[in-house]
């Protein structure tokens, strides 16, 4: 059996629409602060826009046979395990 790993790279990109009341509040710092949260109602609103809008404008492809013998991960001891 032969695996391979098929390397994807794609530029699109994506618009969303957020709306706050006219309160004089700093609005772009919110969503500054929600996005570095990690706000999940953010993110699964950009998530459904991506597929939504998803208009690829550059696309590249790389395929690479795995080979089984082959050692993955770090090569120096003091930077992590060897796998």
């Amino acid at each position: 059996m032969k695996e391979y790993n098929v390397h994807i790279q794609r530029t699109y990109n994506t618009t969303i629409t957020l709306k706050f009341p006219d309160d004089g509040r700093d609005h772009k710092k919110i969503i500054t602060e929600q996005r570095s949260e990690y706000n999940e109602d953010i993110l699964d609103l950009i998530a459904e826009k991506e597929l939504e809008q998803m208009d690829i404008i550059d696309e590249t492809w790389r395929i690479e046979e795995i080979n089984n013998n082959t050692i993955t991960g770090a090569l120096s001891p003091d930077t992590g395990p060897r796998n």
